[in-house]
């Protein structure tokens, strides 16, 4: 294994965009197809009630937070929230589900560049694992947020009667970003090591990145910092011309296909989708490239064991 540039692996999205425009119009389409679908949900029973039925969602809710012991404004609240959690629920499958699509063919985009056709898309075993991946990820995340509250809870409880108010804030905020950043870091080449390896892997990603924190840290930092300038560059003038020549611009707020009948609508889902495709690849293909560095090839070397287990924690 060798060190790796981190400014190289952080400029990794910008040059597959430059070197590979047909890519980046194949990822423009998709997103923009994805928008499509979320319009036709979000226009089609029973969600396009979702949008009339949020603002009482979330007024509940401040209710109930409000009111911890009255029981009626909590039931009332759990009561909004069933009605409205199946169309939530086919939202998030469908940004889950596309989100994997658009990532594995970034990260292919940079380990497997001779596989261009239709700009690394796909809908293969390699998503199907990336979205394997996803989901281990979020059941560790939720079980590791809970252990963190009670280790965090504790310990400022027992500082609380020596610390000053807002001292105890500070550490409490940065214990949080610690105790999350750092394993994220530690972590983050595991979308990379599953695409190159074939197979699920997630804590052998600790391995690989044992004391590199900081260049990675760097990296994504870096990448971050020119996607939020990309962003601001495009959406900023481009947003303030639709809304001086007047009319709903905000993608978001689109409700139908009838919104898409005016042009200004359907010039901000335009440029929007365009601005989510660059920033998607800025933000995965670092960690496709910081992989490839550090491995030295788009795979790593097998681990020999006495008995193989399969599991995907290994």
């Amino acid at each position: 294994m060798s060190e790796f540039s981190p400014t190289e692996a952080a400029l990794e999205g910008l040059r597959i965009s430059r070197e590979r425009p047909r890519a980046v119009l194949w990822w423009w389409a998709a997103y923009l197809l994805v928008g499509l679908l979320h319009i036709g949900l979000a226009s089609t029973p029973p969600f396009n009630t979702l949008a009339a039925a949020y603002p009482d969602l979330l007024a509940a809710s401040d209710a109930a937070r409000a009111n911890p012991t009255d029981a009626a404004a909590s039931q009332h609240a759990m009561r909004l929230f069933g009605q409205v959690l199946p169309a939530l629920a086919v939202f998030a499958a469908v940004a889950l589900v596309s989100q994997m699509v658009f990532s594995t063919a970034v990260l292919r985009a940079v380990l497997r560049p001779a596989e261009q056709r239709f700009g690394y898309l796909r809908l293969s075993m390699d998503e199907v694992r990336q979205l394997g991946l996803a989901l281990l990820i979020v059941l560790a995340v939720i079980g590791y947020s809970f252990l963190v509250s009670i280790a965090s809870g504790l310990l400022l409880g027992l500082l609380a009667t020596v610390l000053p108010p807002a001292l105890l804030g500070l550490l409490a905020f940065v214990i949080i970003i610690a105790a999350f950043v750092y394993p994220a870091v530690r972590l983050s080449l595991a979308p990379a090591m599953t695409l190159a390896d074939g197979r699920i892997s997630f804590l052998r990603a600790w391995a690989l990145t044992q004391g590199r924190f900081w260049p990675l840290f760097g990296t994504y930092a870096l990448a971050l910092a020119i996607a939020a300038v990309l962003w601001l560059a495009v959406t900023a003038p481009v947003g303030l011309a639709l809304k001086l020549a007047g009319g709903r611009t905000d993608p978001t707020m689109i409700t139908g296909f009838k919104d898409l009948a005016a042009p200004l609508p359907l010039i901000a889902l335009v440029v929007g989708s365009l601005v989510q495709a660059l920033v998607a690849a800025i933000m995965t293909a670092p960690i496709a490239s910081a992989f490839r560095q550090i491995v030295g090839r788009v795979g790593a070397p097998p681990v020999v064991r006495a008995a193989a287990t399969g599991s995907p924690w290994s």
